[in-house]
């Protein structure tokens, strides 16, 4: 018995959307995104008075610990008896808290300078460099000999493997964004650097796929300029000048009343010069008619694409406002959804603070003998060598 074959329907093809269901759609995502960028500003400026309120008083009292640590640090780093390694590694602690407070230095007390001086100073003398040349990892004889002369081919070689490994890991090829130094100390010992450059690299990458992002836009933004004023013979044009007529500040005698309008004439014209229909609508809405514009079919098709730029600028400057704010460094461990959530983010970072505070203060207690020391350097060099080099991905 012969089995009948049965036709398998058809897929229906998806209605295309109208110009009106697009124009709709990008209003819509319009005043969603203008929400969440003023949502963000409003979230950043929250966290900045929060660090300064209750973060920067506990900050500076950890700074004093770091910089009383680290002249005992400093004073250890010239003893004979250190060997190779464990200079290397007081060198990097050093080094690690000089940048701390580096970073921190309008709330520091004490003199960073002098004692970032003082530790150069024996820095060059112990590795025999002539000061102004970079310094090596291996300047100071340790038993990491990678980078001794006659191993540029194999260095080359770690290079194209961690460059794929970056590619592989995240997309995108972050040895172009580290400085030589930094990249030989990563081929160097990639755990420990990874881990102790977690939050900076997590910020490079960051930036890097803003960086792509914001080249997308304006690629984008290119191509959509050649047709692109919507104050030719639209109705938008009809509505701006409805607008302006009623708003315009030199049909006011009283003072205040022409400073508000004013503002309000600046408002209508930059919505006019950045293409915002979305504000122009508003506007209209307000102070000239509540009824909803219709716009003509050909119309929408220009508005469209107006709408849609704009939407791609919403983008880019959410991306401007998270990752290239001047103070990112401030806020970015504060950030979160709510006011509440970034009270517990300060609260949270707060007790790190502490935690720091008390472990610096612990160091400086029981640090003052080289054997002491030797313990911890020992400690620390193990820890960095059970750090997984892909844990600082797990984010991406």
């Amino acid at each position: 018995m012969k089995l009948q074959k049965t036709k398998e329907p058809k897929k229906k093809k998806a209605k295309k959307a109208t110009p009106l269901e697009i124009y709709q759609k990008h209003i819509e995502a319009l005043e969603k995104k203008k929400k969440r960028n003023e949502k963000l500003k409003e979230a950043i400026d929250f966290c900045l008075k929060q660090h300064e309120l209750h973060i920067v008083p506990v900050l500076k009292l950890k700074l004093k610990e770091t910089y009383s640590l680290t002249e005992i640090l400093v004073k250890h780093f010239g003893k004979k008896s250190l060997a190779g390694w464990e200079r290397d590694e007081l060198s990097y602690w050093i080094r690690e808290n000089l940048d701390e407070m580096a970073s921190n230095n309008n709330i520091l007390e004490g003199d960073l300078e002098a004692l970032a001086e003082r530790y150069n100073d024996m820095a060059y003398a112990l590795a025999g460099v002539p000061r102004g040349k970079d310094l090596e990892e291996n300047d100071f004889e340790g038993d990491n000999d990678f980078f001794e002369k006659g191993n540029d081919f194999e260095k080359a070689i770690m290079k194209m493997q961690l460059k794929q490994m970056f590619i592989n890991e995240i997309g995108i090829d972050i040895t172009s964004i580290l400085s030589e130094e930094e990249l030989e100390e990563c081929l160097s010992n990639p755990g420990s650097f990874l881990k102790n450059n977690a939050k900076k690299i997590e910020k490079l990458i960051e930036e890097e796929l803003g960086k792509k992002q914001k080249e997308h836009f304006e690629e984008e933004r290119e191509k959509l300029q050649e047709s692109k004023s919507i104050l030719g013979n639209t109705s938008v044009n009809k509505m701006y000048k409805k607008i302006a007529k009623i708003l315009h500040p030199d049909t006011e005698l009283e003072a205040e009343e022409k400073e508000r309008k004013h503002h309000l004439m600046s408002t209508l014209v930059s919505a006019k010069k950045e293409n915002d229909i979305l504000t122009i609508m508003e506007m209209y809405n307000t102070y000239v008619s509540e009824d909803e514009v219709v716009f003509e079919e050909k119309e929408l098709k220009i508005i469209n694409e107006v709408l849609k730029d704009k939407l791609d600028t919403l983008e880019e400057e959410f991306y401007d406002i998270k990752f290239h704010h001047p103070k990112r460094q401030v806020f970015e461990e504060l950030l979160g959804k709510s006011e509440k959530s970034i009270l517990k983010n300060v609260e949270k970072y707060i007790d790190e603070i502490t935690t720091e505070e008390e472990k610096n203060r612990y160091f400086q207690e029981n640090l003052k003998t080289l054997k002491t020391l030797k313990v911890e350097l020992r400690s620390r060099d193990d820890e960095k060598d059970s750090f997984s080099m892909f844990d600082v991905f797990s984010n991406f």
